[in-house]
């Protein structure tokens, strides 16, 4: 499994598996609520602030990324972004092995810890239990963009 960077060449396939991860994150329009941060990651090109497509070979096994909160002045903090498994691929252990990998990108940029916010939907409680097996703590809870989240923080990289 690999991480490739999204750009502008693999845009379009990283926004349809992410339309299939996300599906209530679409808007009328037909956009993602979240498509906006990949173009802007893309314009950026900080590797702090990266988005990716998991895939093994040609097939796309998820997404993920990591940003840091640009407006804090001293930001030792790393956070995980869009992350999630293509549908039809899901409990075989692909959560676990780009979450792994996402956790190498950021230890090497010399980070130790990664947190995590994660809806309170029914649709990501997956997702939290993944994180808490590997390592990763609930620290609490409150609204992000209108929307009731867990934030989580765990030690990068993940060992296992």
């Amino acid at each position: 499994m690999k991480l490739e960077k999204i750009t502008y060449d693999n845009f379009d396939s990283a926004i349809s598996i992410a339309k299939s991860i996300f599906p209530y994150e679409i808007k009328k329009n037909g956009k993602l609520s979240f498509e906006s941060a990949y173009i802007e990651s893309i314009k950026e090109n900080d590797p702090r602030f990266a988005y990716y497509i998991a895939k093994s070979g040609d097939l796309i096994l998820g997404i993920t990324g990591h940003y840091i909160e640009k407006y804090i002045e001293e930001n030792d903090e790393i956070w995980l972004g869009w992350f999630g498994v293509n549908p039809t691929l899901r409990k075989n252990g692909i959560g676990k092995s780009i979450l792994k990998e996402t956790s190498k990108a950021v230890s090497n940029m010399g980070f130790d810890l990664m947190f995590i916010y994660s809806g309170q939907r029914k649709e990501e409680y997956e997702a939290h239990r993944l994180y808490k097996k590997n390592g990763f703590r609930k620290i609490g809870q409150g609204i992000k963009e209108g929307e009731p989240v867990f934030f989580f923080v765990g030690r990068v990289p993940i060992e296992y």
